[in-house]
């Protein structure tokens, strides 16, 4: 039943992009058009290597790894849908050439910040401040150009 619910948006969703784009797996290749001709889970890393001098891959990617191993902190405090959910959206944010839009990433994340709201307020607290750090500094390393000017 489960799989039967989700399979049902998934196949209209699909149905549209036939309809509108010309082909159902126009999501994959429609990539080419934002410099992504090849996405696949995990790329990100690559683009450590790829452009080691661009700061916003290293905030970001210093984000997304912080979050992944808060998401290792309270997998066992989560259901396990909760969790795999996390996970799976972790691994959809790694497809692109480079680690960008973290932050919108970590919005999905509900189950994970309602695990972390369980735990003590000095744990929350640091979290809170590392979001507000990390976000000015992404914002700022976005919105110049790989300038960071702080």
């Amino acid at each position: 039943m489960t799989l039967a619910l989700f399979a049902i948006p998934v196949v209209l969703y699909l149905m549209l992009l036939a309809r509108d784009q010309g082909a159902w797996h126009a999501l994959f290749s429609r990539q080419e058009m934002w410099d992504n001709p090849s996405p696949y889970p995990l790329r990100a890393f690559t683009g450590f290597i790829e452009y080691p001098r661009r700061i916003t891959n290293w905030l970001h990617g210093a984000f997304w790894l912080a979050y992944a191993g808060l998401l290792l902190r309270y997998w066992r405090s989560m259901p396990i849908g909760e969790a795999a959910f996390c996970a799976g959206v972790f691994l959809i944010s790694t497809q692109q050439e480079a680690f960008h839009g973290t932050y919108r990433y970590m919005l999905p994340l509900v189950p994970l910040t309602l695990a972390i709201s369980r735990d003590n307020h000095r744990v929350r607290h640091w979290i809170i401040a590392l979001n507000l750090v990390f976000g000015v500094l992404m914002l700022l390393a976005f919105v110049t150009r790989n300038r960071l000017t702080v």
